[in-house]
């Protein structure tokens, strides 16, 4: 019989594997996809809307990105998906109050290591410095294309090493529309 600890470790492999090593569907459309997460996300045009539904304000306005609204239990959840972001970039606007302009995926970065006394751990990794001999699951994909990561935790103890994904879907950015900065957002 498993124990509790390894029955919780390889739902949480599962779990991973089955989020992060899923590939786009063949011959899918990014273009599809972009309109169908632009309809999902256009009822956050009213950020009240957003608050409601779980998102709330975790940043200032960061030049080239905007103010982070955090859904934490989407993203917490292990799971991404392009109709459900986790996180939604709005700007300060004297007219409107607040203007959408993208959307940010984020999904924590779910590795393994085996420590020197035999102990296996599974799971987020919290700490800046990384464990020896730690390994990284599968990088995710969204719209196709990989997730940009594994990257450190921005903020220790309330954030993991994590994978986050930047799209600008209601301000156009030159760089391209999956690119983490965009210079035309101005706080």
């Amino acid at each position: 019989m498993l124990s509790a600890a390894a029955i919780a470790t390889l739902v949480i492999i599962s779990m991973a594997t089955a989020v992060m090593a899923a590939p786009q569907a063949p011959g899918s459309d990014v273009n599809r996809l972009l309109a169908q997460a632009r309809q999902a996300t256009d009822k956050y045009h009213d950020v009240s809307v957003a608050l409601a539904d779980g998102y709330i304000p975790a940043s200032p306005c960061e030049p080239e990105m905007g103010i982070h609204y955090v859904n934490f239990a989407l993203a917490s959840d292990l799971l991404v998906n392009e109709l459900t972001p986790e996180i939604l970039l709005y700007v300060p606007d004297e007219e409107i109050g607040f203007r959408l302009v993208g959307v940010e995926y984020f999904m924590a970065a779910i590795g393994t290591v085996t420590f020197p006394n035999g102990t296996t751990y599974t799971g987020p990794w919290w700490e800046m410095d990384l464990p020896p001999g730690w390994v990284w699951f599968t990088t995710p994909t969204l719209y196709g294309q990989s997730m940009d990561g594994p990257m450190e935790p921005h903020v220790l103890g309330l954030m993991p090493w994590h994978y986050d994904f930047h799209v600008y879907l209601w301000q156009a950015n030159p760089d391209g529309i999956f690119e983490e900065w965009n210079p035309t957002v101005k706080c």
